[in-house]
Parts: structure tokens; C-alpha cells; sequence
């Protein structure tokens, strides 16, 4: 890859990590009070493992 390539692919990295804790209130706003931790922690769980799974299966150099 080139390195504007990789430049790309990092910044688009770095503004999805600091979307996460957006979606994850947009969400934890849309249900009850009681179930906005859970909501919250799910949010970041899948997104956790979403990077896991793409480091595992679809990276590729």
C-alpha cells in the first residue's frame, strides 16, 4: 500500500473511534432509562469486536 494509502485508512480509523461514543449515547437516548448502560455497552462491545474480526479475517497487506 502506499502511503496515502495507509494515511487514508488510519484518519478513517480515528474518526469512526471517535464516532463510537456518539453512536453510543444517540442510542442510549432512544430507550428507557433503565436500559441505557446496557445499550451503551452493547454499542461498544459489537464495535470492539467488529475490529477484532477485522484484524482478524479481512485485514490484508
Amino acid at each position: 500500500m502506499s502511503t496515502a494509502n495507509t494515511l487514508f485508512v488510519m484518519i478513517a480509523s480515528i474518526l469512526v473511534f471517535f464516532m463510537t461514543p456518539g453512536l453510543a449515547f444517540f442510542y442510549g437516548g432512544m430507550v428507557a432509562r433503565r436500559n441505557t448502560v446496557n445499550t451503551l455497552l452493547s454499542v461498544f462491545y459489537i464495535c470492539g469486536l467488529a475490529v477484532i474480526l477485522w484484524v482478524a479475517v479481512g485485514y490484508s497487506h
